[in-house]
């Protein structure tokens, strides 16, 4: 994830790099890394994926369709994603 390559093409795309150390922790990022394990317990793990377009799908459908609408946060008063913005923006 650090070569050249990759660090052009987000460069191209006026992408935002962000790095944890070499030797870190999951405590580093603990709000993505949560994001991932909620993302492969909730989904991954329940199915089989074949190809990429399966895993896009399958990641896409996750988040569009489960967790930014329905599934509720303790750390946003148990409201999901959409809620929460919903009420902030009434």
């Amino acid at each position: 994830m650090r070569s050249k390559l990759y660090r052009d093409f987000f460069k191209s795309q006026h992408f935002v790099f962000s790095y944890t150390s070499l030797n870190h922790s999951c405590d580093e990022n603990a709000a993505q890394e949560s994001f991932h394990a909620s993302l492969k317990k909730e989904k991954l793990y329940q199915m089989k994926l074949y190809t990429f377009e399966d895993a896009y799908k399958a990641i896409f459908d996750y988040i569009e369709g489960f967790y930014n609408p329905l599934r509720v946060h303790s750390s946003l008063g148990y409201l999901s994603p959409i809620e929460l913005e919903n009420l902030i923006q009434n």
